[in-house]
């Protein structure tokens, strides 16, 4: 074989590896580090590694979010065509105006106005032991316990029960709220250096640098383009 082909096919495979120990690296991690714990113990360490950084408090979080939300829900009336109705429909689902209701229909909205695939990242399950749910989402978010009263019926954007996916397992649940499984889940690929899943990669950027301020970044054309209409 020539030099060049055969360095080459060398080049493929170290990608393929390392691909692949990319793929494993979180569920190890969250494995040696004893993630999948007791419930008296997971939250807070998970916690801890979420937390390695002082921008990763939850507390700045949710401050954040609540304060770009007023903007946001302009900013999803302008919208119109198929994404508008989207962003429809997820206003028309959530129940009330309280703060954890109202971040939880800005979360789901993100990845619809960013360009991003939702539907790969958003699990819903009334069973989070239901594998088929999830079992070929990467990275992900499982909502639980929601009503299930049929096809028409839409799963609550703020569920009673919220889990963590990595590599097609739930590596926690029970989690409070949606808004805390977001930034635990954030918090876990910052503090471990890990490339953003690619389904809800605007929407993770956005949060990193323009909801937190984390990182200087040229940001691409769907995140800068919020962040304008946000006149942030």
């Amino acid at each position: 074989m020539p030099e060049n082909l055969l360095r080459k096919s060398r080049e493929q495979c170290i990608s393929s590896q390392c691909m692949s120990s990319h793929r494993t690296r979180v569920i190890q991690v969250v494995s040696h580090r004893n993630l999948i714990a007791s419930p008296e113990s997971k939250h807070s360490n998970v916690l801890k590694l979420a937390t390695t950084t002082d921008d990763l408090e939850l507390d700045s979080f949710l401050q954040a979010l609540d304060q770009i939300s007023p903007n946001m829900l302009e900013v999803f009336k302008r919208k119109t065509g198929t994404i508008g109705q989207k962003l429809n429909q997820l206003v028309q689902e959530t129940k009330t105006t309280a703060p954890t209701d109202i971040r939880c229909l800005v979360l789901h909205g993100l990845p619809v106005i960013l360009g991003d695939d939702p539907g790969a990242f958003f699990r819903t399950s009334s069973d989070a032991t239901n594998e088929e749910v999830y079992a070929e989402t990467s990275v992900g978010i499982l909502s639980m316990g929601y009503s299930d009263e049929g096809p028409h019926h839409p799963p609550s954007l703020n569920p009673s029960a919220v889990g963590i996916i990595l590599e097609g397992t739930v590596v926690m649940t029970d989690i409070d709220n949606l808004p805390q499984a977001f930034y635990l889940l954030f918090g876990l690929i910052y503090a471990l250096h890990l490339d953003y899943p690619r389904c809800m990669k605007n929407t993770f950027t956005f949060i990193q640098q323009v909801l937190l301020n984390i990182g200087k970044e040229k940001l691409g054309a769907k995140v800068q383009t919020l962040k304008n209409q946000l006149m942030m």
